[in-house]
């Protein structure tokens, strides 16, 4: 056990440094992806504007999973 301790202080330290430092890389990500979300349907894969789109496949070429969903 005492011959990880070295290696265990130095680890440590340098794993803090280092998620301090990308916490600034993180935030600036999030911001980007939250300016893309849209009002209307912010956390589904589709919005009023491709609706239509999914309503007609469902309808259409997935007629069978849709029933059996």
């Amino acid at each position: 056990m005492t011959d990880r301790f070295p290696f265990m202080a130095v680890l440590l330290p340098v794993l803090v440094a280092l998620s301090l430092c990308s916490a600034p890389l993180c935030a600036a990500q999030d911001d980007a992806f939250m300016s893309k979300l849209r009002p209307d349907h912010p956390l589904l894969f589709f919005n009023s504007d491709t609706w239509t789109a999914v309503k007609d496949r469902a309808l259409t070429a997935c007629t069978d999973h849709y029933a059996a969903v």
